[in-house]
Protein backbone atom coordinates (compact mmCIF):
# COMPACT_ATOMS: atom_id res chain seq x y z
CA UNK A 1 0.00 0.00 0.00
CA UNK A 2 1.17 3.44 -0.91
CA UNK A 3 0.01 6.75 0.63
CA UNK A 4 1.36 9.85 -1.52
CA UNK A 5 0.40 13.06 -0.33
CA UNK A 6 1.69 16.28 -2.70
CA UNK A 7 1.17 20.21 -1.87
CA UNK A 8 -1.85 19.33 0.88
CA UNK A 9 -2.42 22.22 2.91
CA UNK A 10 -4.64 23.86 5.23
CA UNK A 11 -5.08 27.66 5.69
CA UNK A 12 -2.64 29.14 7.94
CA UNK A 13 -2.04 25.82 10.28
CA UNK A 14 -0.69 23.61 7.79
CA UNK A 15 1.61 25.22 5.07
CA UNK A 16 2.37 23.30 1.82
CA UNK A 17 3.20 19.84 3.14
CA UNK A 18 4.44 16.73 1.00
CA UNK A 19 4.72 12.95 2.22
CA UNK A 20 5.29 9.60 0.68
CA UNK A 21 4.70 6.47 2.25
CA UNK A 22 4.53 2.83 1.34
CA UNK A 23 4.06 -0.16 3.28
CA UNK A 24 7.19 -1.88 5.17
CA UNK A 25 8.25 1.64 5.93
CA UNK A 26 8.71 4.28 8.36
CA UNK A 27 8.11 7.15 7.12
CA UNK A 28 9.19 9.88 9.49
CA UNK A 29 8.11 13.60 9.05
CA UNK A 30 9.31 16.79 10.59
CA UNK A 31 6.26 18.43 11.88
CA UNK A 32 6.35 21.50 14.38
CA UNK A 33 4.20 23.40 16.32
CA UNK A 34 0.54 23.79 17.97
CA UNK A 35 -2.51 21.96 15.71
CA UNK A 36 0.10 21.38 12.64
CA UNK A 37 0.35 17.58 13.31
CA UNK A 38 -2.96 16.84 14.22
CA UNK A 39 -4.15 18.11 11.14
CA UNK A 40 -2.18 16.77 8.87
CA UNK A 41 -2.71 13.58 10.65
CA UNK A 42 -6.47 14.46 9.92
CA UNK A 43 -5.22 14.96 5.93
CA UNK A 44 -3.31 12.26 5.88
CA UNK A 45 -6.48 9.86 7.42
CA UNK A 46 -9.16 11.06 5.34
CA UNK A 47 -10.55 12.42 7.78
CA UNK A 48 -10.47 16.46 6.48
CA UNK A 49 -9.96 18.11 3.54
CA UNK A 50 -6.73 20.16 2.74
CA UNK A 51 -7.40 23.47 0.92
CA UNK A 52 -4.86 22.30 -2.15
CA UNK A 53 -3.34 19.08 -3.11
CA UNK A 54 -4.38 15.59 -2.35
CA UNK A 55 -3.74 12.83 -0.89
CA UNK A 56 -3.80 9.37 -2.99
CA UNK A 57 -4.23 5.52 -1.89
CA UNK A 58 -2.48 3.17 -4.41
CA UNK A 59 -2.82 6.68 -6.80
CA UNK A 60 -6.19 7.31 -6.18
CA UNK A 61 -8.01 9.89 -4.59
CA UNK A 62 -10.21 8.31 -2.16
CA UNK A 63 -10.95 9.64 1.30
CA UNK A 64 -13.11 7.01 2.40
CA UNK A 65 -10.74 4.02 1.26
CA UNK A 66 -8.24 6.49 3.72
CA UNK A 67 -10.66 6.27 7.32
CA UNK A 68 -10.96 2.89 6.45
CA UNK A 69 -7.25 1.50 6.30
CA UNK A 70 -5.60 4.64 8.45
CA UNK A 71 -5.30 4.20 11.98
CA UNK A 72 -4.61 7.85 13.60
CA UNK A 73 -2.26 7.40 17.42
CA UNK A 74 -2.78 9.95 19.96
CA UNK A 75 -3.18 13.32 18.03
CA UNK A 76 -4.05 15.78 20.37
CA UNK A 77 -7.77 16.84 20.89
CA UNK A 78 -8.27 14.36 17.85
CA UNK A 79 -7.49 10.39 19.72
CA UNK A 80 -5.11 11.03 22.41
CA UNK A 81 -6.45 9.69 26.08
CA UNK A 82 -6.88 12.01 28.53
CA UNK A 83 -3.96 12.14 30.57
CA UNK A 84 -5.26 11.01 34.20
CA UNK A 85 -6.81 7.69 33.18
CA UNK A 86 -5.18 5.01 34.71
CA UNK A 87 -3.35 2.32 31.81
CA UNK A 88 -6.15 -0.45 31.89
CA UNK A 89 -8.38 1.83 31.86
CA UNK A 90 -7.38 3.04 28.53
CA UNK A 91 -6.63 -0.15 27.55
CA UNK A 92 -9.88 -1.50 28.02
CA UNK A 93 -11.80 1.45 25.81
CA UNK A 94 -9.39 1.19 23.00
CA UNK A 95 -9.67 -3.02 23.28
CA UNK A 96 -13.24 -2.41 23.21
CA UNK A 97 -13.45 0.61 20.39
CA UNK A 98 -11.31 -2.49 17.66
CA UNK A 99 -14.15 -5.03 18.53
CA UNK A 100 -12.37 -7.10 20.95
CA UNK A 101 -14.64 -9.27 23.50
CA UNK A 102 -14.18 -9.77 27.31
CA UNK A 103 -12.32 -6.48 27.43
CA UNK A 104 -11.16 -6.98 31.05
CA UNK A 105 -9.55 -10.55 30.15
CA UNK A 106 -8.02 -9.55 27.24
CA UNK A 107 -6.48 -6.08 28.86
CA UNK A 108 -4.57 -8.37 31.60
CA UNK A 109 -3.90 -10.49 28.66
CA UNK A 110 -1.77 -7.89 26.69
CA UNK A 111 -0.07 -6.01 29.74
CA UNK A 112 1.18 -9.27 30.75
CA UNK A 113 2.53 -10.02 27.25
CA UNK A 114 3.89 -7.11 27.10
CA UNK A 115 5.63 -7.56 30.13
CA UNK A 116 3.86 -3.85 31.53
CA UNK A 117 2.28 -5.48 34.21
CA UNK A 118 3.91 -2.86 36.85
CA UNK A 119 2.15 0.21 34.85
CA UNK A 120 -1.36 -1.33 35.09
CA UNK A 121 -2.26 1.63 37.54
CA UNK A 122 -0.44 4.23 35.83
CA UNK A 123 -2.06 7.62 34.67
CA UNK A 124 -1.39 7.96 30.86
CA UNK A 125 0.33 11.37 31.14
CA UNK A 126 3.27 9.58 33.63
CA UNK A 127 3.67 6.48 31.02
CA UNK A 128 7.54 6.39 29.75
CA UNK A 129 6.66 7.92 25.93
CA UNK A 130 7.94 4.49 24.30
CA UNK A 131 5.07 2.48 26.57
CA UNK A 132 2.41 5.22 25.60
CA UNK A 133 3.35 4.66 21.60
CA UNK A 134 3.46 0.70 22.11
CA UNK A 135 0.15 0.34 23.76
CA UNK A 136 -1.69 2.81 21.89
CA UNK A 137 -0.07 1.31 18.37
CA UNK A 138 -1.03 -2.07 19.91
CA UNK A 139 -4.84 -1.26 19.87
CA UNK A 140 -5.02 0.93 16.57
CA UNK A 141 -3.43 -1.83 14.59
CA UNK A 142 -6.53 -4.37 15.93
CA UNK A 143 -9.15 -2.41 14.37
CA UNK A 144 -11.21 -4.08 11.17
CA UNK A 145 -9.24 -3.16 8.26
CA UNK A 146 -6.39 -1.32 9.26
CA UNK A 147 -3.04 -0.91 6.88
CA UNK A 148 -1.33 2.11 8.26
CA UNK A 149 -0.77 3.79 11.39
CA UNK A 150 -0.20 7.65 11.65
CA UNK A 151 1.63 8.23 14.80
CA UNK A 152 1.55 12.04 15.83
CA UNK A 153 4.26 13.73 18.39
CA UNK A 154 5.70 11.09 20.42
CA UNK A 155 7.99 12.87 21.46
CA UNK A 156 6.02 15.68 23.42
CA UNK A 157 5.85 12.94 26.21
CA UNK A 158 9.63 13.18 26.61
CA UNK A 159 12.24 10.44 26.77
CA UNK A 160 14.72 8.97 24.19
CA UNK A 161 13.28 8.87 20.86
CA UNK A 162 15.04 5.32 20.04
CA UNK A 163 11.89 3.84 22.17
CA UNK A 164 8.94 4.94 19.87
CA UNK A 165 11.35 4.82 16.76
CA UNK A 166 11.43 1.24 17.94
CA UNK A 167 7.80 0.58 18.21
CA UNK A 168 6.89 1.86 14.70
CA UNK A 169 9.72 0.02 13.25
CA UNK A 170 8.13 -3.31 14.60
CA UNK A 171 4.99 -2.37 12.95
CA UNK A 172 6.72 -1.77 9.58
CA UNK A 173 8.06 -5.19 10.17
CA UNK A 174 5.16 -6.62 10.01
CA UNK A 175 3.81 -5.10 6.93
CA UNK A 176 2.26 -2.14 7.94
CA UNK A 177 2.63 1.62 6.66
CA UNK A 178 3.88 4.21 9.13
CA UNK A 179 3.67 7.74 9.41
CA UNK A 180 5.23 9.48 12.36
CA UNK A 181 4.90 13.34 12.94
CA UNK A 182 7.83 14.55 15.30
CA UNK A 183 9.64 17.47 15.69
CA UNK A 184 13.19 18.50 13.87
CA UNK A 185 15.16 17.48 16.97
CA UNK A 186 13.92 13.88 17.26
CA UNK A 187 13.48 13.86 13.51
CA UNK A 188 17.46 14.45 13.77
CA UNK A 189 18.10 11.97 16.50
CA UNK A 190 16.17 9.09 14.34
CA UNK A 191 18.09 10.15 11.19
CA UNK A 192 21.32 9.07 13.43
CA UNK A 193 20.05 5.54 14.37
CA UNK A 194 18.75 5.28 10.87
CA UNK A 195 22.71 5.67 9.70
CA UNK A 196 23.45 2.91 11.97
CA UNK A 197 20.46 0.87 10.06
CA UNK A 198 21.68 0.95 6.58
CA UNK A 199 25.50 0.43 8.08
CA UNK A 200 24.24 -3.28 9.30
CA UNK A 201 22.15 -3.72 6.47
CA UNK A 202 25.47 -2.76 3.87
CA UNK A 203 27.38 -5.29 6.61
CA UNK A 204 24.76 -8.22 6.30
CA UNK A 205 24.81 -7.87 1.89
CA UNK A 206 29.03 -8.24 2.29
CA UNK A 207 28.26 -11.43 4.44
CA UNK A 208 25.52 -13.05 1.98
CA UNK A 209 28.30 -12.47 -0.36
CA UNK A 210 30.12 -15.68 1.09
CA UNK A 211 28.92 -19.25 0.73
CA UNK A 212 26.27 -19.82 3.78
CA UNK A 213 26.13 -23.43 5.10
CA UNK A 214 22.79 -24.65 4.20
CA UNK A 215 21.77 -24.71 8.55
CA UNK A 216 23.08 -21.57 8.45
CA UNK A 217 19.96 -19.35 9.36
CA UNK A 218 20.30 -15.70 7.78
CA UNK A 219 21.31 -12.86 9.47
CA UNK A 220 18.18 -10.16 10.21
CA UNK A 221 18.01 -6.84 7.76
CA UNK A 222 16.51 -3.84 9.54
CA UNK A 223 13.48 -2.67 7.53
CA UNK A 224 13.97 0.98 5.69
CA UNK A 225 13.20 4.19 7.16
CA UNK A 226 12.38 7.23 5.66
CA UNK A 227 13.39 10.70 7.43
CA UNK A 228 11.86 13.39 5.61
CA UNK A 229 14.66 15.88 6.24
CA UNK A 230 11.72 18.70 4.89
CA UNK A 231 8.39 18.82 4.05
CA UNK A 232 9.03 18.94 0.84
CA UNK A 233 11.19 16.20 0.35
CA UNK A 234 10.29 13.05 -1.82
CA UNK A 235 11.89 10.18 -0.37
CA UNK A 236 13.55 7.54 -2.73
CA UNK A 237 11.69 4.08 -3.51
CA UNK A 238 12.48 0.48 -3.38
CA UNK A 239 11.67 -3.11 -4.23
CA UNK A 240 11.21 -5.11 -0.95
CA UNK A 241 9.22 -7.87 0.94
CA UNK A 242 6.72 -7.19 2.50
CA UNK A 243 5.27 -9.56 5.48
CA UNK A 244 1.86 -9.90 6.54
CA UNK A 245 0.32 -8.15 9.23
CA UNK A 246 -0.53 -9.69 12.95
CA UNK A 247 -3.86 -11.54 13.68
CA UNK A 248 -6.20 -9.25 15.62
CA UNK A 249 -5.43 -9.69 19.82
CA UNK A 250 -8.13 -11.48 20.79
CA UNK A 251 -6.97 -14.31 18.65
CA UNK A 252 -3.33 -14.54 18.55
CA UNK A 253 -0.98 -13.28 21.24
CA UNK A 254 1.29 -9.90 20.25
CA UNK A 255 4.60 -10.79 19.18
CA UNK A 256 6.54 -7.01 19.68
CA UNK A 257 8.16 -8.58 22.77
CA UNK A 258 9.41 -11.71 20.91
CA UNK A 259 10.62 -9.84 17.53
CA UNK A 260 14.24 -10.90 16.60
CA UNK A 261 16.18 -7.31 16.75
CA UNK A 262 18.09 -6.07 14.32
CA UNK A 263 21.36 -5.21 14.32
CA UNK A 264 21.16 -1.89 14.58
CA UNK A 265 18.44 -2.42 17.31
CA UNK A 266 21.31 -2.38 20.38
CA UNK A 267 21.92 1.28 19.86
CA UNK A 268 18.47 1.72 21.74
CA UNK A 269 18.08 1.39 25.30
CA UNK A 270 15.42 -0.95 26.23
CA UNK A 271 12.80 1.53 28.99
CA UNK A 272 10.54 -1.83 29.86
CA UNK A 273 14.00 -3.11 31.88
CA UNK A 274 14.13 -0.54 33.82
CA UNK A 275 10.44 -0.31 34.76
CA UNK A 276 9.57 -0.21 38.60
CA UNK A 277 8.80 -4.07 40.29
CA UNK A 278 5.13 -4.21 40.91
CA UNK A 279 2.63 -7.61 41.49
CA UNK A 280 -0.22 -7.88 39.45
CA UNK A 281 -3.29 -7.06 40.73
CA UNK A 282 -6.35 -8.68 40.11
CA UNK A 283 -9.20 -6.19 39.41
Amino acid sequence: MRISARGISKGSVLPETTVHARSGEVAVVPVEGGQRPSVLSLILGGRMSPDSGEVALDGAADARALRRAVAIVDAPDVSAPVDDLALHTVLREELAFSGVRGTRRAARRMLADEGLVAYRDTAMGELPAEVRVRVLTETAARRRGVEALVIVSPDRHGGDPCGWYEVARSWADRGLLVIVLAGGASVEAVGALMALERDAHAQVHDVVREPVAAETAPLPVAPPVTVLRSETDVPVEGERETPAPSAPYDTAPSDIADAEPSAAASACPDPIASRPDAEETER
